[in-house]
């Protein structure tokens, strides 16, 4: 008969501890019932790499396994861990082997190839790690080449960000800066990780597609429209500051701030923190009604209603 060592065959330098299963098979590895208690020694060829928590285990007799045994792993490398019946009796189980590798785990960000705005963040993006952390570890933030990119917590700009403990993540603030491809890099040196590298495309902001605007509108008659801030690939986004917008109709549309008897408006704001603006579209006169809506740091936009 024979042992047979089951677990995870590679971990990372931070796991936790592993679980390892105890079989007692015949030569082929089929497991079968033992009618004695058996005890087991296991071993690793490499403690540093991955280390047992006992020396010894025992298959109960009536069983045919053992599995509450764990090993943690170590330093980056491999080793062999082994379970071995040391009785002098000729009925003695062969040596059960698995091989083990411990790497350095990867620093990730939730977020690659991310478009954004001139002066528009997102807040859902975070750094993480593959395993829970159990103590507080920072990570730095910095840049790879021309820095277009912001990053926040709080509303304060930051270098660094803190993975609690016994977590494996921490949320912060990106925000478009520049024109162009930010790289941005996360580094954690305590416990060593492989950096992270994410890539957010900055540019000008747009407004289309406007939400609710009509292909036609009677004269007189008014719709709500909805404004949005959208990045380069017409995503939503939330702007960081109060941004306005100019509205150019010609004579055959208006804007008004409420219904038909509001006041005419040129123009509009989406308030800090917010990403979109409302506002009504009334029909004045027929023909081909058009509007131009131009912003800093947004593509300049025009549209068209037929008001028949």
């Amino acid at each position: 008969p024979k042992f047979v060592v089951s677990t995870s065959s590679q971990v990372n330098t931070t796991s936790p501890k592993q679980g390892v299963t105890i079989y007692a098979t015949d030569a082929n590895g089929t497991a079968h019932y033992v009618t004695e208690n058996v005890t087991v020694t296991l071993a690793s060829s490499s403690p540093s790499v991955g280390t047992f928590d006992s020396t010894t285990i025992t298959i109960p007799s009536g069983g045919y396994y053992h599995n509450t045994a764990t090993w943690s792993p170590g330093i980056v490398g491999t080793a062999q861990l082994s379970a071995t019946d040391n009785r002098a009796v000729f009925y003695k189980y062969n040596t059960g082997t698995a091989n083990i590798s411990v790497i350095t785990p990867t620093l990730n960000f939730n977020f690659n190839n991310t478009p954004l705005g001139l002066g528009q963040y997102i807040d859902n993006v975070y750094v993480y790690t593959p395993d829970n952390q159990v103590a507080a570890r920072t990570v730095s933030l910095s840049h790879t080449g021309t820095v277009r990119t912001s990053t926040l917590v709080g509303g304060s700009s930051v270098s660094s960000v803190t993975i609690p403990a016994s977590a494996n993540y921490v949320y912060f603030r990106l925000l478009g800066t520049a024109a162009g491809t930010d790289t941005l890099v996360g580094a954690l040196a305590s416990p060593t990780h492989n950096p992270a590298t994410a890539y957010t495309i900055v540019g000008q902001g747009r407004v289309d597609p406007l939400g609710g605007w009509p292909g036609s509108l009677i004269a007189g008659d008014s719709v709500l429209v909805t404004l949005y801030a959208r990045d380069p690939a017409t995503n939503a986004r939330y702007v960081q500051a109060a941004t306005t917008f100019t509205l150019a109709p010609n004579a055959n549309i208006q804007f008004k701030s409420g219904g038909v008897s509001s006041a005419v408006i040129t123009s509009v704001t989406i308030p800090a923190d917010q990403y979109y603006v409302q506002f009504y579209l009334k029909g004045v006169s027929s023909g081909t009604g058009s509007v131009t809506i131009t912003a800093t740091n947004y593509v300049t936009y025009t549209n068209t209603v037929t008001v028949p």
